[in-house]
Protein backbone atom coordinates (compact mmCIF):
# COMPACT_ATOMS: atom_id res chain seq x y z
CA UNK A 1 0.00 0.00 0.00
CA UNK A 2 2.75 2.49 0.65
CA UNK A 3 4.37 2.07 -2.61
CA UNK A 4 0.98 3.13 -4.12
CA UNK A 5 0.70 6.19 -2.12
CA UNK A 6 4.09 7.42 -3.69
CA UNK A 7 3.10 7.21 -6.81
CA UNK A 8 -0.28 9.49 -5.94
CA UNK A 9 1.54 12.06 -4.27
CA UNK A 10 3.49 13.07 -7.74
CA UNK A 11 0.22 13.43 -9.15
CA UNK A 12 -1.32 15.92 -6.25
CA UNK A 13 1.65 17.54 -6.53
CA UNK A 14 1.78 18.54 -10.41
CA UNK A 15 -2.55 18.95 -10.23
CA UNK A 16 -1.54 21.71 -7.47
CA UNK A 17 1.20 23.53 -9.80
CA UNK A 18 -1.00 23.13 -12.77
CA UNK A 19 -3.26 24.82 -10.79
CA UNK A 20 -0.66 27.84 -9.40
CA UNK A 21 0.43 28.03 -12.90
CA UNK A 22 -2.89 28.76 -14.00
CA UNK A 23 -3.22 31.93 -11.35
CA UNK A 24 -0.39 32.76 -12.00
CA UNK A 25 -0.46 32.82 -15.91
CA UNK A 26 -3.96 34.14 -15.96
CA UNK A 27 -4.48 37.97 -16.54
CA UNK A 28 -6.49 40.51 -13.61
CA UNK A 29 -6.39 43.58 -16.28
CA UNK A 30 -10.03 44.66 -16.62
CA UNK A 31 -11.05 41.94 -13.47
CA UNK A 32 -13.65 43.20 -11.32
CA UNK A 33 -12.55 44.55 -7.64
CA UNK A 34 -15.59 42.10 -6.89
CA UNK A 35 -14.18 39.18 -9.32
CA UNK A 36 -10.55 39.63 -7.18
CA UNK A 37 -12.15 39.59 -3.76
CA UNK A 38 -13.78 36.37 -4.61
CA UNK A 39 -10.56 34.93 -5.87
CA UNK A 40 -8.58 36.12 -2.84
CA UNK A 41 -10.98 34.35 -0.36
CA UNK A 42 -10.27 31.32 -2.71
CA UNK A 43 -6.67 31.52 -2.75
CA UNK A 44 -6.45 32.64 0.95
CA UNK A 45 -8.90 29.07 1.52
CA UNK A 46 -6.61 27.26 0.00
CA UNK A 47 -3.41 28.46 1.39
CA UNK A 48 -5.25 27.82 4.66
CA UNK A 49 -5.95 24.34 3.58
CA UNK A 50 -2.30 24.22 2.12
CA UNK A 51 -0.81 24.51 4.88
CA UNK A 52 -2.43 22.31 7.22
CA UNK A 53 -1.46 19.73 4.86
CA UNK A 54 1.64 20.95 4.81
CA UNK A 55 1.45 20.47 9.02
CA UNK A 56 0.21 16.76 8.86
CA UNK A 57 2.79 15.56 6.81
CA UNK A 58 5.23 17.55 8.35
CA UNK A 59 4.59 15.66 12.29
CA UNK A 60 4.48 12.36 9.93
CA UNK A 61 8.21 13.27 8.92
CA UNK A 62 9.11 14.09 12.04
CA UNK A 63 7.92 11.56 14.20
CA UNK A 64 9.51 9.55 11.62
CA UNK A 65 12.97 11.18 11.46
CA UNK A 66 13.02 11.51 8.13
CA UNK A 67 15.14 14.17 8.34
CA UNK A 68 17.82 12.34 10.05
CA UNK A 69 16.94 9.13 7.23
CA UNK A 70 17.72 12.26 4.11
CA UNK A 71 21.03 12.67 5.62
CA UNK A 72 21.22 13.61 9.26
CA UNK A 73 20.06 16.88 11.21
CA UNK A 74 17.26 17.94 13.04
CA UNK A 75 13.85 18.70 11.17
CA UNK A 76 14.37 22.24 11.53
CA UNK A 77 18.00 22.24 9.17
CA UNK A 78 16.22 19.92 6.75
CA UNK A 79 12.83 22.60 6.46
CA UNK A 80 15.71 25.34 6.07
CA UNK A 81 17.84 23.68 3.58
CA UNK A 82 15.44 22.22 1.51
CA UNK A 83 12.32 24.48 1.89
CA UNK A 84 14.31 27.78 2.21
CA UNK A 85 12.76 28.63 5.57
CA UNK A 86 14.29 30.24 8.14
CA UNK A 87 15.08 28.74 11.52
CA UNK A 88 12.04 30.76 13.15
CA UNK A 89 9.72 29.30 10.24
CA UNK A 90 10.93 26.23 10.27
CA UNK A 91 11.12 25.69 14.12
CA UNK A 92 7.13 27.13 14.07
CA UNK A 93 6.63 24.56 11.49
CA UNK A 94 7.66 21.85 13.94
CA UNK A 95 5.98 23.09 17.06
CA UNK A 96 2.86 22.86 15.20
CA UNK A 97 3.18 19.77 13.48
CA UNK A 98 4.07 18.23 17.26
CA UNK A 99 0.91 20.12 18.86
CA UNK A 100 -1.71 19.42 16.10
CA UNK A 101 -0.58 15.87 15.50
CA UNK A 102 -1.81 15.69 18.87
CA UNK A 103 -5.40 17.21 17.87
CA UNK A 104 -6.93 15.62 14.91
CA UNK A 105 -9.71 17.32 14.60
CA UNK A 106 -8.64 20.51 14.59
CA UNK A 107 -6.04 20.09 11.97
CA UNK A 108 -8.69 18.19 9.91
CA UNK A 109 -10.72 21.04 9.91
CA UNK A 110 -8.43 23.31 8.43
CA UNK A 111 -7.29 20.70 5.88
CA UNK A 112 -11.23 20.31 5.34
CA UNK A 113 -11.74 24.45 4.69
CA UNK A 114 -13.89 24.39 7.52
CA UNK A 115 -11.66 26.38 9.52
CA UNK A 116 -8.65 29.47 8.57
CA UNK A 117 -5.07 28.01 9.30
CA UNK A 118 -4.74 30.95 11.67
CA UNK A 119 -7.83 29.83 14.17
CA UNK A 120 -6.50 26.75 14.33
CA UNK A 121 -3.04 27.67 15.11
CA UNK A 122 -5.12 29.76 17.99
CA UNK A 123 -5.97 26.18 19.44
CA UNK A 124 -2.41 24.70 19.21
CA UNK A 125 -1.05 27.99 21.17
CA UNK A 126 -4.29 27.36 23.43
CA UNK A 127 -2.68 23.40 23.86
CA UNK A 128 1.04 24.99 24.08
CA UNK A 129 -0.22 27.29 27.52
CA UNK A 130 -2.37 24.96 29.28
CA UNK A 131 -1.47 21.73 27.86
CA UNK A 132 -2.63 19.28 24.94
CA UNK A 133 -4.80 16.97 27.62
CA UNK A 134 -6.77 19.39 28.78
CA UNK A 135 -7.43 21.12 25.43
CA UNK A 136 -8.43 17.52 23.90
CA UNK A 137 -11.80 16.88 25.57
CA UNK A 138 -12.70 20.65 24.08
CA UNK A 139 -11.37 20.05 20.58
CA UNK A 140 -14.50 19.87 18.96
CA UNK A 141 -16.38 22.86 20.53
CA UNK A 142 -13.24 24.72 19.76
CA UNK A 143 -13.00 23.58 16.62
CA UNK A 144 -16.86 24.65 15.92
CA UNK A 145 -16.23 27.82 17.85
Amino acid sequence: MLYMEAFAMPDARDRVDAAVDALVDESIDGVSTHALGADLIDIRRSIDRLEAEFVRRLHRFHSGRGAQAEGGGTTVSWLRSHCAMTVKAAAYRVHLARTLGELPATLDSARAGRASFSNVTMIAHLAEDVGVEQVAPFERILVGA
